[in-house]
């Protein structure tokens, strides 16, 4: 049995087999339209607890 070493790697002359996988060169870009529903900010998420803490600390 052969151990694969970084020394096997750099020395042995391997064997192409054919296998080839497409190159994709075109970039993928996303750009919200309009109409498209975002996930809440990080500030709007803080405004929300705001009001939760004040609502809690009124009640208690």
């Amino acid at each position: 049995m052969i151990r694969v070493t970084k020394e096997f790697i750099k020395t042995h002359n391997f064997k192409f087999d054919g296998l080839t996988f497409p190159q994709d060169i075109t970039q993928k870009s996303y750009r919200p339209i309009d109409g498209t529903k975002l996930p809440p900010s990080a500030n709007e998420h803080m405004n929300t607890l705001r009001k939760k803490f004040a609502t809690i600390f009124t009640t208690k």
